[in-house]
């Protein structure tokens, strides 16, 4: 758990992971977890949304490419969630460095009183690995809720998991897609962050319907590809559901 005194330290994140040559092709994704006050959740909702507007002129500029604040309906401790999306991780410095300058100068009251409300957090970078769409595309035209599956996995086999991702567990999920259950999926790998390695992302219109299409596709595979995802389930055997409404999510969510 990481505790920090700033909505803004989630921007600083990526300061971390540095920059390299061949993340130009690559996206990445920022996300803080936070735990709030249950209380006065409904008031940080409100600051998320005034503060939004700055973030929003980033996405104008295109240095991101998505973003959205996700509150809890099903799962663990977290209550909040903000995400930020880029096409590479340098796109993110300069998006942080505009954001920065922009909160300090026109909403630091309203972040240091976001901070009282949500006052720690847990921070992960997320690159896209595979996805129903293209990797660029990731984040961006939201439905109005998501499941998000964290894994944990034997390092050693991580490569053997993508792998059945993309060729057994992704291909019964865009069945869903087709089938109308849900509008998009992402398999994600952490580039940085606690100890989850990987995250499995749905979306689609509700609980109930992410729930059962979830369900869908474990059966599915249970009947027609049980091996594979017997051995999927020894790489990653521990998992942390959560269901989040988007409550924020520029570009709009597609059901608006």
């Amino acid at each position: 758990m990481n505790s920090r005194p700033s909505f803004l330290a989630i921007i600083g994140l990526v300061v971390a992971a540095g920059s390299t040559p061949a993340q130009e092709a690559q996206p990445v994704a920022i996300a803080a977890y936070y735990q709030c006050d249950p209380a006065r959740e409904a008031r940080a909702d409100t600051i998320m949304r005034t503060i939004g507007d700055i973030v929003a002129r980033q996405v104008a500029a295109g240095h991101v490419t998505g973003w959205g604040w996700l509150s809890h309906q099903l799962g663990g401790t977290w209550r909040r969630a903000l995400y930020y999306v880029g096409p590479n991780r340098d796109a993110l410095l300069n998006a942080r460095t505009r954001i920065l300058q922009e909160v300090n100068a026109e909403q630091a009251r309203a972040s240091r009183e976001f901070s009282q409300i949500c006052p720690t957090h847990d921070d992960y970078m997320w690159e896209p690995i595979a996805a129903s769409t293209a990797l660029l595309d990731v984040g961006r035209m939201r439905a109005s809720a998501s499941l998000s599956q964290y894994y944990q996995c034997d390092p050693a086999r991580l490569s053997r998991a993508d792998e059945l991702l993309r060729n057994v567990i992704g291909p019964f999920a865009s069945t869903q897609i087709r089938n109308g259950t849900i509008n998009a999926w992402s398999w994600n790998a952490r580039s940085l962050g606690g100890e989850y390695d990987r995250l499995l992302i749905m979306d689609g219109l509700d609980a109930k319907a992410l729930l059962n299409a979830r369900d869908g596709v474990f059966k599915a595979m249970r009947s027609e590809r049980d091996a594979a995802l017997r051995e999927f389930e020894s790489i990653c055997p521990r998992r942390h559901d959560y269901v989040w409404g988007i409550s924020i999510a520029e570009p709009p969510p597609a059901s608006r």
